[in-house]
């Protein structure tokens, strides 16, 4: 069974305990990086577009209209919004037509579930507190993309694009030895850095990336600050 898993799909089963079902980032770095990996989709199929340069840099529409009901409803939010405020409206909540707004993470989730990847275990925290946990499923989406990802990151097959906008993101988000807790954690750092800093023939999906990246090292350079 061939499954279509978007970007931010990826991240996230990369990012959940195939078993209990929990995650191993903060719900925060989670909902940032869910909602950069959706406008990573969005420019890379040109549903979106930069306009302007350094702060005053905007998305605009891009020539392609998504056909899918929630990344149509991305694309408007973003659009007329620098990349911060993009990033802060996607991660903070969206409703597709009449639906109340909801976090992105728990939309893409709930396709991932849709789509037979993962299951939803619901249960609640101390006996008190609602909880649902996503344990896996089926294997088998999630192994041809780990297959995937750690062959590029050890070098034993080629870097294609989705593979690369994926590492990078997992490298803005400080996820690689997360997701890859098995591996060499010196050798896919240095590997994820080379492949988040290598140039792309895409100025759309190079700029995307960068942006999340300066947007992760801010985050980080104010928490330490404080």
């Amino acid at each position: 069974m061939e499954h279509t898993v978007d970007l931010a799909g990826e991240y996230l089963l990369l990012v959940l305990d195939d078993h209990k079902g929990g995650f191993r980032q903060d719900l925060t770095t989670i909902d940032y990086t869910v909602a950069a990996a959706e406008l990573v989709d969005l420019v890379g199929m040109g549903a979106l577009e930069f306009t302007g340069t350094g702060e005053n840099r905007t998305f605009v529409p891009g020539e392609k209209a998504p056909q899918d009901p929630l990344l149509a409803e991305l694309a408007e939010l973003a659009a007329g919004r620098s990349y911060d405020e993009a990033i802060t409206a996607l991660s903070g909540g969206v409703s597709v037509g009449d639906d109340k707004p909801r976090a992105l993470r728990s939309l893409e989730l709930e396709r991932l579930v849709n789509a037979g990847i993962l299951r939803a275990q619901h249960g609640k925290l101390l006996g008190l507190i609602p909880r649902t946990r996503y344990p896996q499923a089926d294997p088998t989406v999630e192994l041809e993309l780990r297959a995937r990802l750690s062959g590029a990151l050890v070098g034993t097959t080629d870097l294609d694009d989705r593979s690369r906008a994926l590492i990078a993101l997992l490298y803005a988000a400080h996820a690689l030895g997360k997701a890859f807790p098995d591996l060499d954690q010196k050798r896919i750092w240095r590997r994820g850095k080379e492949i988040a800093n290598e140039s792309w023939e895409d100025d759309g999906l190079a700029l995307a990336l960068a942006q999340y990246a300066t947007y992760m090292a801010t985050l980080s350079a104010a928490s330490l600050g404080r």
